[in-house]
């Protein structure tokens, strides 16, 4: 028998292990929070007190009580990363996002909506070739403001320096100048000099040398 708003029945379910507490449904899909086995994965901590998530295909949008946005990309959820982050003029409460706005209820600031496109200087300036048992993955966010992350990995122990230089080649700032085991690495660029000072926006080189090996990015800093 067909059902209306006014008319609600069950036409389907399923049992689990423990009680269920909440429920999403994406797509064709319906995810139940089951207390009986949870597991953690990974984290991050924002430092402040979080309100209101969701997550649209690799992107999570969390809400702060402090009055931000931040948007993450959880495509490895062992290691989520920042990516964007906005003001907000109150606490937001809850958000949904759907591609490429997010919409925020704001508390007594009524309904934010940012366009969240996040697109990467990559895009229009192509790195320097890739080299054999050195990645230099891309900055995120890139554009960034303020910091943004630079992932290295490298297939052998070694000594790496990782530094920033302006589109003259003049050194801004060295990263990491050490050995460094294999595997992955991350580190942050905060838009400072080596002494300090926050610098200007702009295009700027990332540079990883391994060795006599070299490879390079480009990472564009906004204000």
């Amino acid at each position: 028998m067909p059902r209306t708003p006014n008319s609600p029945g069950e036409v389907g379910g399923c049992t689990l292990a423990a009680a269920a507490h909440d429920v999403s449904v994406v797509g064709s899909f319906a995810y139940v929070a089951d207390p009986a086995d949870p597991r953690q994965v990974g984290g991050w901590d924002c430092g402040y007190m979080s309100r209101g998530i969701t997550v649209v295909g690799d992107r999570a949008y969390l809400t702060q009580w402090e009055g931000e946005l931040r948007i993450l990309d959880v495509s490895d959820p062992t290691e989520p990363l920042e990516v964007a982050r906005y003001e907000t003029a109150y606490g937001g409460l809850s958000v949904a996002a759907q591609d490429p706005h997010v919409y925020l209820a704001d508390g007594r600031g009524g309904l934010d909506i940012f366009a969240h496109t996040l697109t990467s200087i990559e895009d229009s300036a192509p790195s320097a070739p890739a080299t054999p048992g050195i990645v230099l993955g891309p900055a995120l966010p890139n554009p960034f403001n303020p910091r943004t992350t630079i992932p290295i990995e490298l297939d052998r122990a070694a000594h790496a320096r990782l530094g920033i230089y302006d589109s003259g080649g003049r050194r801004i700032k060295v990263l990491v100048d050490r050995s460094l085991a294999a595997g992955r690495h991350r580190f942050q660029w905060d838009g400072r000099s080596s002494q300090g000072m926050p610098v200007a926006s702009g295009v700027y080189l990332v540079r990883l040398r391994v060795g006599n090996e070299e490879t390079t990015r480009r990472v564009a800093l906004l204000k």
